[in-house]
């Protein structure tokens, strides 16, 4: 796809002077949403993007910063750099909401409270969608987890029944739910070691007929009872976390 040539005085608009650095990122990210400006382009030089919004180099470059944590933009040094449009990776966008999540002081109520329907919903999408790749790999995580319910470390019983629910989010083919659950996976990894106390071969055999049936559910596509046995194997741990900061 070839770059778009870039007219600035026909894409943005001066800023309000107590707006600053902000409406500018605004301005330019709602020119990638909107189609005007595409992955791949380079922004104008900093003097003509200066000139339009009406702000100092100083300004331009805290937007640029704003812009390249959001991964909007990646700037790039040397004689062909600049700034440049770039495809945001969804593991950027669970970064930032795991520290929305981190900075808003989450507990495990309210980690379990949305993990209830949204993590239910996700497996009925992933009944649906799942690839036979992908119910092979969440089929190996289950025969693993049978592997070391018995003989395996907490934190490793713990790491496998995360790889397995991010994998039912990667099956639900939707990527909003994959960046969410990318997002809750550090409170949620924290959340499920701070439980190692209620740690016993009883807890570890039901956590494992929980996702061994979940899966199976998931391989054979029938939606309504993924629906169902994530949304029990959610609340089934509901009395046994303790908040999290």
């Amino acid at each position: 796809m070839e770059p778009t040539e870039i007219f600035p005085g026909s894409l943005f608009s001066e800023v309000k002077p107590t707006r600053g650095f902000e409406e500018v990122a605004m301005q330019i990210q709602s020119a990638v949403y909107s189609g005007k400006l595409k992955v791949g382009d380079r922004l104008p030089n900093e003097r003509e993007l200066g000139e339009v919004f009406g702000v100092s180099r100083a300004t331009l470059r805290e937007a640029f910063r704003l812009l390249e944590a959001l991964g909007v933009i990646e700037v790039r040094r040397g004689t062909y750099g600049g700034a440049f449009i770039v495809e945001p990776a969804p593991e950027r966008a669970g970064m930032l909401l795991g520290s929305f999540i981190h900075f808003r002081h989450a507990t495990s109520q309210d980690l379990n409270e949305f993990r209830e329907s949204f993590e239910a919903e996700t497996a009925f999408w992933a009944a649906q969608r799942a690839t036979p790749a992908q119910c092979r790999e969440m089929s190996a995580m289950v025969e693993e987890l049978e592997r070391i319910k018995s003989s395996g470390s907490w934190n490793e019983f713990v790491d496998l029944d995360l790889r397995f629910h991010m994998k039912v989010a990667e099956a639900s083919g939707n990527q909003i739910r994959i960046a969410i659950m990318q997002g809750i996976h550090e409170v949620f990894r924290r959340s499920s070691l701070a439980i190692a106390v209620a740690d016993s071969p009883e807890w570890r055999a039901q956590q494992f007929a929980e996702i061994s049936a979940l899966n199976q559910a998931i391989l054979e596509h029938r939606s309504d009872d993924a629906r169902h046995l994530m949304r029990e194997h959610v609340m089934s741990n509901v009395a046994k976390r303790p908040d999290v900061d």
